[in-house]
This record gives C-alpha cells, structure tokens and sequence, in this order.
C-alpha cells in the first residue's frame, strides 16, 4: 500500500513543475531513495534524505508529502503540518492529504477538529486503511477503547502493510492487556520493517515483559545498530542492561547519550540510579541536579530523589515527592513505605502511621513496615497499640498473604461491587470479596471465567491462579500460571510459581522456575533470597554467602534475615568470627525474633571464649517460639553438655517427638545418652 502511495503521489503532481533537469534528477534520487527508507521503517534516515529531495527542487511536491508521512511516525505534527501544507500549494489536493493531515493534527493534542476532518472530508479510497489507523489513535487517545478496536481492524482488514500500522496496533493490545495479541503484532510489524527502529523496541519491550531482561537486549542492540544515535533506542538499551546488572555497559551507553544529546536528561538519571546502587549518594544527587527538573513527573525519577533527599537528612523534600507520587500512584508500597519513614523522621509520627497503616494491617506485612508502624506509635506516646505491631515484627515471618494481595483502597472497591463482573478492574475486588465472605467455590468459578475471556492476558490467567491456591487447589492454580507466564514472565508470577510447586512438593520443577529467572532477571531481590534459602539447605555455603553478601551490600546491611543467614552460612564455613558479627547484627536488629535470639545464642555457644549469655539467648528464643523444634533441639544439646540432663531432655524430648523433624533422629540419640 504504501509503495502504491507513495507512486501515486509521484504520478499525480509530476507534471506540477519544470525546474532544471539537474535539480530535479538530483531531488528524485534523494526521493526515490527516501520512500525505500520509508518502507523498511527507517524513519529517522528517512526524513534526512527527504529534506534533502525537497531542497534539491524546492518546487516539486512529493518530497514533501512523503517527508511529511516520515515526520508523522517520528511523532513530529508540527513539522508534519507544515510539510503537508507546503505540498498543497504545489498543487497536491486535499483528498490525497487529509488523512496525513488529521495524523498531524492528533500528535498536536487536536483529536477533535481531527475527528471533524476525518468524518467531514473528501479523503481518497486508496487513503481508507490510513485513515482508519488515525480514527482509531483518536479513539484511543479518547478512551473510546471499543471505537478505537473497531477502527483498527477496518485499517488492518483494508491494507496490513502500512508502516507503524501494526505498531500502533501492538501498544493498543498490551495496553489493555491483551499481551498475547500485542506480541502478535508486534511480530507482524518486525516481519514488515525488520529495520525499523519502532518495531525493535516494541518487540523489546514485549520480549522483556515476557521473557525477560537478557532476551530483550538482542531487541534493543538491534533497534541502537539500525539508528546509532537514536536516544529513545539508546535510553531503553541503558535502562535495561543497568536492570540486568551489567554496570559497565549501561555506562557506555549513557555517556553515548550524552554525546548525542548533551543535556539528556534519562542519561543523567540512569547514571544516577547506577550510582545509588554503589551507595554513592552524593554523585547520584549530582547527576539528578544535571536533569534540570525534566524527569520530576516520572515516577521512578520522583522515587529516586526522595531516597537521595532522605539519605541527605532533606525529609520535608523527600515528603512531598513521596506524597506526590503515592497521589499518582496509590498502590505503590515502596512509595508508601518510604513516606512513612521519611514522616517519622521528620517528627511527623501521626502522619506516619496514617501512611503506614495500610500496609501494617496487612496479614503479609513486611518487618521494616511493622517496625515503622511501631516506632510511630510509640512516638504517639501510644505503647499498647504498638505492641503488637512491634511482636508482628520481630516474628520469624509474616502470615499467609491476603488474597491477591488486595490493599486498603481496593477493599474499598470490593465493597462497593454488588455483582459478577467481566471488567477486570472491577473482578478482582469482586472475586476477593467473595473469598473473604468464604464463597470460595463461586469466586473459583468468576475467576476461571476470567481466565477464559480474557486468553491474551496475564493477569487473568495469574488471578484464575490465585483464586484457585487460595482453595487449596494447587495443581490447577499452577497451569494457570503457567498461562499467565507464557504471556509475561515477570516476578509477579515466577514468584507464585515457585510458592506452589514447593507447597505441591514438586522442589525440583520449582528450582528450574527460580533458575530461569534469575538467568532474566539478575537483580531481582525476592529470586535471590530464594536461591540462597536453597543453597543453605543444600549446604552450597560459598555460593549462599555470595549472594547473601551481595544483597547485604545492596540493601545497606539493614536486614536481619539476611544477616542471620550470612552468620550460619559462615559458621557453616568455619569462620567463627564472622559468624558472630553477622549474627550479633542480626540480634541488634531484631532482637526479640526467635531465629536471630536462637542462632546468636548457639553460634556464641560454639565459639567458647564468648559463652556468656549464649544459653539466655536460646532460652529466650524457646520463650519466644515454644513451637519450634529446631530452637529445642539446640536449646537441648547445649544444656546436654553444660551437665544439666533434666532441662535437657525436655527440650530434646520435644524435639525428638516433633512430626516432620528432620533432625528427630538427632535428637533421640542424644536423649539416649541422658
């Protein structure tokens, strides 16, 4: 369609002008070379020849109206307008430009008058698919999502071969959802203009959503070698190499930025995010100064400043970013978490736990936010509401997740849905509402449903699946994330995945999920604590101590599990001293947590010469978790050797008797010797 297009437009004004033969042999060289760019998708080269066409022969109209589709899929309607404009007055007519001219009336925030254009103008039939596409980026634009499928099915279903057709069609699916129809066209689109710089990022970007971020680089290398100084391509290359750990390489490629754009601003802050993750605050904060204010409507840029103002004592600061992007972004926890403790120490205790509160009533709450909540209450001067925040905090760990991990304003929603609903914004407080009322059986039923109408989406297939584990059926639960992973493999349900399997006993099929993506996805926290876990257990200790120590570094050595685990993994080893100092920090910062109490009280006892307290702190753990066979049958075996057989064998007894005990053995030999 386009090569007919584009041959048409050459047909009808060719005869428009007469400049000097040199003129025009030279300007039709340049066009004839710049609508073969334009068909390969390589807009960005496109419009440089053909501003040089239409220099050539300032007279002869095509050059400018094929520069002007070039411009209209760099995003440029301004420049796109005036091309088109220029090219009437050489005689080309309306009906062969309205529907480019509508295009650039839209990438200039002019929908409407577009619309009017498009429904009132004479528009040529072989220009119909084109300005289907438009309509249909109008509608979207308007939130008419069912015009705006309708319209781009008439544009696909009357010429599939437009240029940015198959793009546009590919971002409308993965925004509503549909991720597997996104990919879809997504392929399409590359298939048609395997050198457009579009289609490599769009299928980058999908490919990163699905696969994860080391299969996406392939896209976006690609999308940077079609345009080296592209800096979208370039930015969204840095992004993700920087995602994936490699440090030295995302360097590389914001300093090309740079180069190309020396008052990049995602330059400035990819450098920037890479310098708080080395812990050097002061640079970060530096190279944030040098984005001059134009990342402070992003939402990661906003997150960012706030932790660098609150690492600078700057909390008021840090409280408005964090209060502007918890408005934008309501169910952003970490936001949220952060304004909690910036409010606390900014004396604001009140204001903290009203900001903490929702996520500290939460069966699943984290430890950091029940001790946030915590200190602001006992700030309050409130020490019995504290209590049980602070107990909640020092357990071991948290409950059993609520369903879908619904929070305080979806709640809100779940009450206020009467009905079954196909609207998935609106099914998932509804199906929650029906677990929590314990109709378990029909919200299995609405949400299997779900799964089924919506085949392209992830999030229902992974919401069938948490409806499904919540009921205990863990077999079923698992296929359905598998859906929802096929279509977008992220943390969200690699992390569901690994839950189940483990609770289905299925260890191995869990490992294999958990490997592949930390092969993705390097960084990923909550993978890594899971590796780790699996390498304590299968006593893998300089490759646990590896990764322990990493995320140590990586999260400011505020955690305790984390430092437990590091003080067994070196006493394991048989370094003794830096065994003691990971478990002492571990005590320091969870000091009324069984696991910390237990695994200092022990590791002091084996070490000898710094005995002295060793036996309170393992009886402190008992106190603490009289459930727990493993505290016992320490507890048990120190009291053996200090010659004090009565209390020995009760612990031991305990422990020798527990059901699933894996040192049961262990322990009744130990009791025999009594």
């Amino acid at each position: 369609m386009l090569r007919a297009l584009l041959s048409i437009l050459l047909i009808a004004v060719l005869g428009l002008a007469t400049p000097a033969r040199a003129s025009r042999d030279e300007a039709a060289a340049a066009y004839k070379e710049g609508t073969q760019q334009l068909m390969w998708g390589e807009f960005a080269k496109a419009r440089a020849t053909l501003t040089k066409a239409s220099k050539a022969d300032p007279d002869w109209a095509p050059p400018y109206t094929a520069l002007a589709m070039a411009m209209l899929e760099l995003g440029d309607g301004p420049g796109a307008e005036l091309q088109i404009n220029h090219a009437g007055r050489l005689g080309v007519k309306p009906p062969a430009s309205l529907h480019l001219l509508a295009f650039a009336l839209v990438l200039q925030d002019k929908q409407d008058e577009a619309l009017v254009m498009l429904e009132r103008g004479k528009i040529d039939p072989k220009y119909r698919a084109y300005a289907a596409r438009v309509r249909a980026i109008i509608y979207d634009r308007m939130s008419n999502v069912d015009a705006a499928g309708a319209a781009y099915d008439e544009a696909v279903n009357a010429d599939g071969t437009i240029r940015g057709l198959w793009a546009d069609v590919a971002s409308f699916r993965y925004r509503r959802g549909d991720v597997a129809g996104a990919i879809d066209a997504a392929v399409i689109e590359a298939r048609n203009a395997p050198r457009s710089v579009r289609a490599m990022m769009i299928m980058g970007d999908l490919i990163r959503g699905r696969y994860g971020l080391i299969a996406a680089l392939p896209w976006f290398r690609r999308a940077v070698q079609i345009e080296p100084s592209n800096i979208d391509a370039l930015g969204e290359l840095a992004a993700t190499l920087g995602d994936a750990g490699q440090t030295r390489e995302m360097l590389t490629i914001t300093r090309r930025m740079i180069a190309a754009d020396p008052n990049n601003a995602r330059a400035f802050y990819l450098q920037s995010v890479m310098a708080a993750r080395a812990g050097k605050y002061d640079l970060a904060r530096n190279l944030m100064y040098r984005t001059k204010g134009r990342m402070d409507e992003v939402p990661a840029a906003i997150l960012l400043n706030a932790v660098l103002e609150i690492h600078a004592a700057s909390y008021e600061s840090a409280i408005a970013r964090l209060e502007k992007l918890t408005g934008m972004q309501p169910d952003n926890f970490r936001a949220r978490r952060l304004l909690g403790l910036a409010m606390l120490k900014a004396g604001d205790a009140h204001g903290a736990a009203s900001v903490l509160a929702i996520m500290a009533d939460r069966s699943d709450a984290d430890s950091f936010t029940l001790m946030l909540m915590a200190r602001a209450l006992e700030a309050q001067g409130n020490l019995a509401k504290a209590a049980p925040y602070l107990d909640r905090a020092h357990a071991s760990a948290p409950d059993e997740p609520a369903p879908f991990n619904i929070n305080g304003d979806l709640m809100r929603l779940a009450r206020a849905s009467n009905g079954p609903v196909d609207n998935a914004w609106q099914a998932v407080p509804y199906i929650n509402k029906q677990l929590l009322d314990g109709n378990v059986p029909a919200a299995v039923a609405h949400a299997r449903r779900m799964a089924d109408l919506n085949p392209g989406s992830p999030a229902a297939q992974i919401l069938a699946g948490d409806a499904l584990a919540y009921a205990g059926q863990h077999g079923p639960a698992i296929e359905f994330y598998r859906r929802g992973a096929d279509l977008r493999f992220d943390a969200t349900v690699a992390l569901r995945m690994i839950e189940t399997l483990n609770t289905m006993g299925a260890r191995g099929e869990a490992l294999k999920v958990l490997d592949y993506f930390l092969s993705q996805n390097p960084r990923s926290v909550p993978a890594l604590r899971i590796a780790a876990e699996h390498l304590m257990e299968t006593r893998q200790w300089d490759r646990a101590i590896a990764i322990l120590s990493g995320l140590d570094a990586r999260l400011g050595g505020h955690d305790a599990e984390i430092a437990r685990s590091l003080g067994w993994a070196w006493f394991n080893k048989g370094n003794g001293k830096k065994a003691l100092s990971y478990a002492s920090e571990a005590y320091r910062l969870q000091p009324g947590n069984a696991d910390t109490a237990s695994a200092l009280g022990w590791i002091k006892y084996k070490s000898k010469d710094k005995r002295g307290g060793s036996i309170a702190l393992m009886k402190k753990a008992s106190l603490l978790r009289p459930d727990d066979p493993e505290i016992h049958f320490l507890l048990g075996q120190a009291l053996q050797e200090q010659k004090l057989p009565v209390a020995a064998k009760r612990h031991l007894g305990f422990a020798a008797n527990a059901p699933n005990f894996e040192d049961a053995a262990k322990a009744k030999a130990l009791l025999a010797k009594l």
